[in-house]
């Protein structure tokens, strides 16, 4: 699996959903985030925010940071492919995060489908 692809097809599904979903714009209105995935066995991530939209992905840290979530490879196709939930990985100890709750459900609603 091409994750670097996988994660940008989301983000731009995703900013496509914002353009047309008026309630996710209004939910997202004024949302400034910087959110790192550290993906062992692949690589690091980063995606800006800036009032709800996207603005930038791509490979590398970001500093500072919002939120850094950790998972391996597997973990991650696991979830992509609905094989896990993000709570069942969490309580496996299969996912890690700096940040807090509301950062988290930020991502959840940027990169699940």
């Amino acid at each position: 699996m091409d994750i670097q692809k996988v994660l940008g097809d989301l983000v731009d599904k995703y900013n496509k959903r914002l353009e047309t979903d008026k309630e996710l714009r209004e939910r997202m209105k004024g949302v400034n985030k910087r959110i790192v995935l550290e993906i062992t066995g692949d690589n690091t991530y980063h995606i800006i925010v800036a009032n709800g939209t996207v603005i930038e992905f791509g490979q590398g840290d970001s500093d500072p940071k919002d939120l850094t979530v950790t998972m391996d490879k597997a973990t991650y196709e696991r979830l992509h492919n609905k094989e896990t939930s993000p709570f069942q990985a969490y309580a496996d100890k299969k996912i890690s995060f700096k940040g807090n709750l509301a950062d988290l459900l930020v991502m959840k609603g940027i990169l699940m489908d």
